[in-house]
């Protein structure tokens, strides 16, 4: 069976865990962004394996005390236009949510943090504490998120709350609530449609793998539908997708905000991992490589290729033989015509 690949160790001791950007590609260069629930950040060239130098620390972390507690979305959101990266942050233990939103300027090497999010009325009208998980980009200057009670108790409710970035600057404004049969209310990632109409949310719900939609324009929820059995909730962003992993394989896949289809087995399973690994990754946006969190110890990373991908280029003709990857995952050389 063909496998992922290890890729450079990591070059800090993470805390907690490890969380991906959607990979970026620009000019045939695949680039993912990768935090930890402290404040270490880095990028890493897939094309050269490479990490870079240490890149500039956001504020606030999302543990304290303990890097194992506090299970939550810091997933890494690139904005439509790829000059921001967005992450949930200040999180408290065990709420499964935090209480900002920080944006990282991608060519000024900066971040920028929101004001915390404010207490907001539960379904009995009481104000309580908030905190926020899973966000998906509307435009350059508009963040969607779930919203929830920060509790380490039973999530029955939750809300679609707006970000703002500069109109007003620190302001979440709350949709209608959504309550009464929720246990679940801790997203691990989120997505909107192609339209901008629909927010969709992970671990919403009766169960963990239930997922909801919020339309924003009649600031109404519905369930959408409750994952295969064998299938729980990924780790991974991608601003059109809900991404999850097979139980058993770790095999990753998604469900499409197009149709909200499920997507099985998007790569293939990676038999190196350590055992229950892989639910920590980041994608390129045409799903042609993935990396993730695959191993309990150095080098900590792998990457794959999706199966079918041509390498370096649409028709790869390097020193005339074609360079692609077979349905298994291998890479192969096929003998061309030189042109």
């Amino acid at each position: 069976m063909a496998n992922w690949t290890k890729e450079i160790a990591v070059p800090w001791t993470y805390y907690g865990s490890l969380y991906f950007s959607p990979i970026i590609v620009s000019a045939g260069v695949y680039t993912v962004y990768v935090i930890d629930r402290g404040t270490t950040f880095y990028s890493y060239n897939l094309t050269t394996r490479a990490w870079s130098a240490a890149l500039a620390s956001p504020t606030y972390v999302t543990a304290t005390g303990s890097s194992s507690l506090g299970l939550i979305d810091r997933n890494l959101y690139p904005s439509p236009d790829g000059t921001k990266i967005a992450c949930v942050s200040d999180a408290t233990n065990n709420h499964r949510g935090g209480k900002r939103i920080e944006i990282y300027n991608v060519s000024g090497n900066t971040w920028s943090a929101s004001s915390q999010i404010q207490n907001m009325d539960d379904q009995t009208a009481t104000s309580k504490a908030q905190c926020i998980a899973g966000l998906a980009w509307a435009d350059e200057d508009t963040i969607w998120c779930w919203a929830s009670e920060a509790t380490t108790g039973v999530k029955d409710y939750i809300r679609c709350v707006k970000y703002t970035i500069t109109t007003p600057a620190d302001t979440f404004a709350p949709g209608s609530i959504q309550n009464g049969t929720l246990t679940f209310g801790s997203p691990t990632n989120a997505a909107i449609n192609a339209a901008g109409t629909i927010v969709y949310g992970s671990v919403i719900g009766a169960t963990a793998g239930e997922w909801y939609k919020y339309t924003i324009g009649g600031d109404s929820y519905a369930s959408g539908g409750t994952l295969t059995a064998g299938r729980a909730f990924a780790y991974a962003c991608d601003n059109d997708k809900l991404w999850y992993y097979n139980t058993t394989t770790m095999r990753q896949g998604y469900i499409a905000t197009a149709d909200d289809s499920e997507n099985d087995n998007i790569y293939i399973e990676n038999v190196l991992r350590t055992a229950n690994y892989g639910r920590y990754f980041g994608v390129s946006d045409d799903q042609k490589r993935i990396m993730a969190l695959s191993m309990s110890s150095t080098p900590w990373v792998m990457s794959a290729w999706k199966p079918g991908v041509l390498l370096q280029g649409n028709l790869a003709i390097v020193q005339t033989r074609l360079h692609y990857v077979d349905a298994d995952g291998d890479e192969r050389w096929m003998e061309g015509t030189e042109v």
